[in-house]
This record gives C-alpha cells, sequence and structure tokens, in this order.
C-alpha cells in the first residue's frame, strides 16, 4: 500500500474521530439538541380527542406562544389543541427524519414556519490550494467530505461551523441565565422539545440589534441555489407528506428585523422570496410572508427571535388569525 495513501487514511481517521469528540463536546454544551428518540415519545403518547395544531420550525418558530394561540382559537372554534415543536436550530431535511412519528400523531393542521438561516450558503475555506498533486487529503476536501455526511445524517451540524463562537456562548451562558435541559417530563407539555428561560423575555434595543449583527459568526456567506438547495428539496417533501396524508399545511415565514434584512441585501432577499413562491405553486398553498411585517416594532428579544413578552404576542396573534382562517375554509 502507498506509503502516502496509508496517511491520509490515518490523518482521515484522526479527522473523523475529532469530529465525533467535536459532536459529543458540543452536544453537551447545547442541551435544548432534541433527539429522534425524544421526538418519537412525544408523538407516540395517548393524546385526548382534541383536534391537533403542530406549530414546526426552528428556535424562531418556538418564540410563538401556543397556549396564547390555542386560547385565541377557543374563543372562535372549539376543541383545538395547540403544540408548539420548535427545535433550536432546526431544517426541514433533519424534519423529515421523524415525518413518520408526525403522522401516527394525526395532526390536522402543521404550521410550518422557516426563514433565511435554513438557506444560506455554506461557509467555505479559503486560501488553501485545492488543485494539490499529493495524496494527502487536503482541509476543503476533508470539509466537502464533512458535507456529505451532514446531508445524510439528521443532526444539527451547523454548531460546528464555528465551534469557538459555541463555546464562547457557553460561557456566557453559564455566567447568567443557562436554559433547562430538555427533559423527558417535558413530553406531556404543549412545548415539548425547548425550554424558557428569562432572556427570552427582554426587549432589544436597535443599538443592541444593530451591535449583534456586528458579531463575529453573523457575516452573511450568501443564499444557496434553490434550483441545487437540498433544504428547498426537503421543504416540498414534507409539505407533499403532510398533505397527501389529508393534513393542511400552513407555511409563513419568520419575522426579521432591519438589522437582518440589511445585512442579507434585497438580492439574495427576492431569491428567498421566490423560492418560497416556486413551492407554493408547486404544492398549492399559501406562503404568509411575514419577514418584513415587525420590521418597525420593538418586539425582538436578541437577533430576529421575538420577544416572549406581552410586546412580542403580536406574533402569536398573527399566526391565530392565519390558523383560524384556515380552519374556517
Amino acid at each position: 500500500m502507498n506509503k502516502n495513501f496509508k496517511i491520509s487514511l490515518i490523518v482521515l481517521f484522526a479527522f473523523i474521530l475529532s469530529i465525533l469528540f467535536l459532536i459529543g463536546f458540543l452536544h453537551n454544551l447545547e442541551p435544548q439538541l432534541v433527539s429522534l428518540q425524544h421526538q418519537k415519545n412525544f408523538y407516540s403518547q395517548n393524546f385526548d380527542s382534541s383536534t391537533k395544531i403542530f406549530l414546526i420550525g426552528s428556535s424562531e418558530v418556538h418564540r410563538l406562544n401556543a397556549t396564547f394561540i390555542e386560547n385565541y382559537l377557543s374563543l372562535h372554534v372549539d376543541n383545538y389543541e395547540v403544540y408548539n415543536l420548535g427545535i433550536h436550530s432546526d431544517l426541514p431535511q433533519r424534519r423529515i427524519a421523524s415525518v413518520d412519528a408526525i403522522l401516527s400523531s394525526d395532526p390536522e393542521i402543521i404550521v410550518y414556519g422557516t426563514g433565511f438561516r435554513e438557506y444560506h450558503v455554506p461557509r467555505t475555506v479559503e486560501n488553501f490550494n485545492t488543485n494539490s498533486d499529493s495524496n494527502f487529503l487536503t482541509l476543503p476536501q476533508m470539509f466537502q467530505l464533512f458535507q456529505i455526511i451532514d446531508s445524510n445524517i439528521p443532526y444539527d451540524f451547523s454548531k460546528l461551523e464555528s465551534p469557538k463562537l459555541h463555546v464562547l456562548r457557553f460561557i456566557r451562558d453559564s455566567l447568567v441565565f443557562r436554559t433547562p435541559e430538555v427533559t423527558p417530563d417535558m413530553i406531556k407539555t404543549n412545548t415539548p422539545f425547548m425550554k424558557y428561560d428569562k432572556n427570552m423575555y427582554s426587549i432589544s434595543s436597535d443599538k443592541e440589534l444593530e451591535l449583534f449583527y456586528q458579531q463575529p459568526g453573523r457575516e452573511w456567506p450568501g443564499i444557496k441555489n434553490p434550483s441545487s438547495d437540498r433544504t428547498s428539496d426537503a421543504l416540498n417533501e414534507l409539505i407533499s407528506i403532510f398533505k397527501k396524508n389529508n393534513i393542511k399545511v400552513i407555511l409563513f415565514t419568520n419575522p426579521s428585523n432591519s438589522y437582518e434584512l440589511k445585512k442579507i441585501g434585497d438580492d439574495d432577499v427576492n431569491i428567498f422570496v421566490k423560492n418560497l413562491q416556486s413551492i407554493s405553486q408547486k404544492n398549492n398553498i399559501k406562503v404568509n410572508f411575514l419577514h418584513e411585517k415587525y420590521i418597525n416594532s420593538s418586539i425582538f428579544s436578541h437577533g430576529n427571535h421575538v420577544s416572549m413578552s406581552e410586546s412580542g404576542l403580536i406574533y402569536s396573534e398573527d399566526i391565530a388569525k392565519i390558523i383560524l382562517k384556515e380552519i374556517k375554509n
């Protein structure tokens, strides 16, 4: 066996082993990561006879108040229960892993929120020679291998984009109020996959939001080409599966603030909108575009996350109205 090939295998093995250790370490730093088994345990419980509405998406969707929405609906229609199934850093391709479990719980309506983060291009490794004649694996080639692994395993690999940033956040959160770990007793609640902490009830000033998007790691790397984007493909697949099983789907875009939209730029915003319009036409559903609706409202706690305070309930009320309209159609 070629000596360089042996060395390449050893380097590859060391790289994979390091990644596994890093995943385990960051898994412990991010206690809100929800295992597939935890999700299945929720969907397999004995629900009561009420009609179920599931709110699905990432942490932006988690800021919807399921209790408020359920109470709003109860003023107009009977027998609906609302569950907020937001998961930190969720992506459509990760939800596909639990789609059979979702179907087994027989929801009537899926309310799916999607945002810009889910469609940005991977951050590239620059200033490395990718045309080397060496038999050694180059760093860009290793990252390409990692992207292949990412595309086939339903794990939140976004943490690995900036391990340093996540470690710093861990230190910061440890010094203030750390979000409690997701636990089995949450299965019986209407928000089973994430817990709330006090920071979610704060309101950021314009200056604080501006500084938030100037932090390292908040750069916008660009938007993916929709024609080759597995996130779009996965969202199409999810909607198609739900509709084939007679589940109504409500699609909306997550709220954004003016600083995020400026960072993304008009061209990429337009690509995002046109992509969702294409998904809308393909599946014969309406997209509720909310990403620009709240840019003049002081409702964001940090970044594009809406506050859980009373000021932020306008977001939940708007979603409740959209759901009610769908029920009455």
